[in-house]
């Protein structure tokens, strides 16, 4: 099932790779909805490097994991803010997967 998300996709080396549209449309089916729904043209988004959506993307793990593992030069990072403000960041190279926290901290005044 899932519940929306608000999504920051960033990709870095998408300059080192060829045909990067073309393989996401072929192993991300589901991220390509998610941008067309959006309003998005995938192929010109990811291409960008930068792509900001909200979805229920419930298959992003298998969908970057095959991704980074057919571009290993990819340094894929995907920030998430959940329905419930639950914020979480996951990172992906080389066909590997790595979820991390967010702690946010608020700075602390100098008037007082």
């Amino acid at each position: 099932m899932g519940y929306y998300v608000d999504f920051e996709l960033q990709i870095q080396n998408v300059d080192k790779v060829e045909n990067l549209g073309e393989s996401v449309a072929e192993l991300c089916p589901d991220l390509v909805d998610s941008i067309q729904y959006n309003g998005g043209i995938a192929e010109d988004e990811v291409k960008s490097g930068f792509v900001v959506f909200n979805s229920k993307w419930n298959e992003r793990e298998n969908e970057l994991i095959a991704l980074s593992e057919r571009y290993p030069e990819l340094n894929i990072t995907l920030f998430c803010r959940g329905e419930d403000d639950e914020m979480w960041v996951e990172f992906y190279k080389n066909g590997e997967f790595e979820e991390g926290t967010v702690n946010l901290e608020y700075s602390k005044t100098t008037l007082w």
